[in-house]
C-alpha cells in the first residue's frame, strides 16, 4: 500500500512541477503582468502620439504659407485624441489638395487600425513592408510603353487578406498575380518553373 501511495504522490508532484515550471530558460523570472501590455501601450499614448505627429506635420506645413498656431495642449488622453482627430478631420480637405505627404496619415491610420483589430481579435499577424518598391507602371501612363515611369511605391503584404498592396498606386495583387509582380521587379523570369532537385 505504501508503494502505491508513494507512486501516486510522485505522480502528483511531477504533474504539479510540469504545470508550474517551464523548460524555456529565456522566459523572464517573476510574475506575468496583470494586463495586456499592448493594450496599456495603446491607452497610454500609442494611439494619440502617431496622430499628434501627423497634426504637427500638417501645422508646420500650414505655418510656411500662413500664420498658424502650434499644436495646443489639450489635457488628458481622451481630450487630446478627440481634439487631434477633430482638427485632422476639419483640415483633411486642405491636406488632400495641398499637402504633399497626406498619404502618411493613411499609413498611420491603417497601422493603428491593424494594431487595435489585432488586440480585439487576438490575431497578431502584422502587415509587412516588402522590398523592392512597386515595379509596375505608374498610374495614368501607357502600361505597354517601355519608357513609362515605374510607380516606385511601398509594397506591403497583409497576411489577414493574403494580398500585396502598393501604398502609392493602390494596386492590390492576390496570390495569382505574385509571379507577375516578381517578374516586373526582376526577381524571377517567366515562365517560372521550380528547379529540379
Amino acid at each position: 500500500m505504501k508503494i502505491a501511495e508513494r507512486a501516486a504522490g510522485a505522480a502528483q508532484r511531477s504533474a504539479l512541477k510540469a504545470a508550474t515550471c517551464t523548460d524555456d530558460l529565456s522566459a523572464p523570472a517573476g510574475s506575468k503582468p496583470p494586463a495586456n501590455l499592448a493594450v496599456l501601450s495603446l491607452l497610454g499614448g500609442g494611439v494619440t502620439e502617431p496622430l499628434l505627429v501627423e497634426e504637427d506635420a500638417w501645422r508646420r506645413e500650414l505655418r510656411t504659407t500662413r500664420h498658424y498656431r502650434l499644436t495646443p495642449g489639450r489635457g488628458g488622453q481622451d481630450n487630446t485624441l478627440r481634439g487631434t482627430v477633430k482638427w485632422l478631420r476639419l483640415n483633411l480637405y486642405w491636406a488632400c489638395h495641398a499637402y504633399p505627404d497626406v498619404d502618411d496619415l493613411d499609413r498611420t491610420l491603417r497601422k493603428l487600425l491593424g494594431e487595435m483589430r489585432s488586440l480585439v481579435s487576438g490575431d497578431r499577424r502584422r502587415r509587412e513592408d516588402l522590398k523592392p518598391c512597386c515595379p509596375m507602371p505608374a498610374r495614368g501612363y501607357n502600361e505597354d510603353d517601355p519608357e513609362t515611369p515605374k510607380c516606385g511605391g511601398r509594397l506591403t503584404y497583409d497576411p489577414r487578406r493574403t494580398v500585396i498592396r502598393c501604398d502609392t498606386c493602390r494596386r492590390a495583387y492576390g496570390p495569382a498575380d505574385w509571379d507577375l509582380l516578381g517578374a516586373a521587379a526582376g526577381l524571377i523570369t517567366l515562365p517560372f518553373t521550380v528547379p529540379a532537385a
